[in-house]
């Protein structure tokens, strides 16, 4: 019996594809691309022609507010290429609201193209950041504020900036906003906010009328109590009103505690550091500041000096207090120990008492240095035993002859220093009753030797016996 025979199979052997055929699907995957590519830059095109015209950017700006909820604002005027105004801002987030009565920007491009905001330059009007949490009694309650987008500002002016916290109305038990710190101008440059860190350089804070920081570098992040690391000068108008210049800073801690280190650009040691709460109810500031062999920037045709010397400083409802233990000296002042406890109110300074120990006597005393308009100050008190001869200026030390040895009594200082006229008085009165009223005074500066100075003297119950040089009696009535 014959066995089957089984069939054989052969395998076809798989042919390449054509050239023809690698050409064609290689000119249709370069036309499609082409077409993507076309497509996108019609896009792009399509929207900096939109963002180039004051139409296109409000149906842009119109479309992106009506597609989410995160921001709202009203456009008013201007594109996106060469600026636009925007009125009622609004980033509504889940404890925080961030909100501005107007800004004017101008954008960048190139950042859009990676998922960034990024403002070329912008003008913010009444900047608030307002916590919608309920205050638990503390200043502040420090929620988390974290973007959702990374935002870059190459500079930026706010023009009023407020940080507030919803409480309860004791008596109407309503929810009100409540007002924990303003400032009045920033100006923020290089700044870039990516998630909850603001990193910043060369930029400026002012607190209306008490300080200004200037060239600020440094991050501020935005979690607990929001931790600060900056660097910059810090000037104190009250100060540099008197010629007194800005002060290098370094500040580290956080909004609930800002600890800074200072140092005056001044040739000579004047060092100190500070602690502020700026978001307690009543801005908190204490600080202590020394100094050693410090010649005094302030008048400086007048030399002043003090070997030693601290300030310790600390704020009020009104203002700031600073009490001061130093020794003094100048070309019309004789050397002398001072205890003086001052106040300001930022406009003028208070002495609101006076100890010194000066010309082998004591002074007692208050007064007020006033610098708005004019410059002008008083100090009154009373004299033990101080020696006239080293008390008064060196440009009337020839009628010293007519003056008591010492004087013991009440007293009155008085000046005002302007660039038109410059006069400077002194009443006294000795306890033996006679009483004085000297004063000088140029039509100018009081440092303008150039200048004439005219010189007054008044008496009454002057009871004295002088001689000269020739042994010869006046008597004085």
């Amino acid at each position: 019996m014959t066995a089957p025979q089984e069939t054989a199979k052969v395998d076809q052997p798989v042919l390449p594809p054509s050239p023809k055929r690698k050409r064609t699907l290689l000119r249709v995957l370069i036309s499609f691309v082409c077409i993507v590519i076309g497509i996108v830059a019609l896009l792009i095109l399509s929207l900096f022609a939109l963002a180039g015209s004051n139409s296109g950017t409000a149906w842009l700006l119109g479309t992106i507010s009506a597609h989410q909820h995160l921001v709202s604002y009203q456009y008013v005027r201007g594109n996106l290429q060469t600026g636009v105004t925007l009125n009622h801002f609004k980033v509504d987030l889940e404890h925080t609201e961030i909100s501005a009565k107007q800004i004017v920007a101008s954008l960048g491009w190139r950042a859009i193209l990676e998922g960034q905001v990024h403002l070329s330059r912008a003008k913010i009007d009444d900047l608030v950041i307002h916590s919608k949490t309920l205050s638990t009694g503390k200043p502040f309650l420090y929620s988390p504020i974290k973007l959702p987008v990374v935002l870059r500002l190459n500079e930026g002016v706010v023009n009023g900036m407020t940080i507030s916290q919803v409480v309860r109305d004791p008596v109407t038990q309503k929810i009100v906003p409540r007002i924990d710190v303003v400032f009045s101008k920033l100006v923020i440059r290089d700044a870039i906010w990516r998630d909850d860190l603001l990193a910043l350089s060369n930029s400026s804070i002012q607190d209306s009328s008490s300080f200004i920081a200037d060239k600020v570098s440094g991050t501020m992040q935005f979690t607990q109590h929001y931790p600060i690391r900056l660097n910059g000068m810090l000037t104190i108008p009250l100060l540099q009103h008197e010629g007194f210049p800005s002060i290098k800073t370094q500040v580290t801690g956080d909004l609930e505690e800002i600890h800074g280190q200072l140092n005056a650009l001044t040739k000579d040691p004047f060092a100190g550091k500070v602690v502020i709460r700026p978001m307690d109810h009543i801005l908190g500031i204490n600080g202590q500041v020394n100094w050693s062999d410090f010649h005094w920037p302030i008048t400086p045709s007048e030399n002043f000096y003090s070997k030693a010397g601290q300030a310790l400083i600390s704020s009020s409802q009104h203002g700031l207090h600073v009490d001061v233990k130093t020794d003094f000296v100048g070309s019309n002042v004789p050397v002398g120990q001072y205890d003086v406890k001052l106040f300001t109110d930022y406009h003028g300074l208070d002495i609101q008492s006076l100890n010194a120990k000066i010309a082998q006597g004591t002074a007692t005393g208050f007064g007020r240095l006033d610098w708005h308009g004019d410059l002008r100050w008083f100090v009154q008190g009373d004299l033990a035993g101080v020696k006239v001869a080293q008390l008064i200026p060196a440009s009337v030390q020839p009628y010293s002859k007519y003056l008591p040895v010492t004087l013991t009594g009440p007293f009155r200082h008085s000046a005002v220093m302007t660039s038109h006229v410059s006069e400077i008085g002194v009443r006294v009165k000795g306890d033996s009753g006679e009483q004085w009223v000297v004063g000088i005074g140029r039509a100018g500066l009081i440092s303008n030797s150039h200048l004439p100075m005219a010189v007054e003297a008044r008496w009454q119950d002057l009871d004295r016996h002088i001689f000269d040089a020739n042994e010869c009696v006046y008597i004085i009535p």
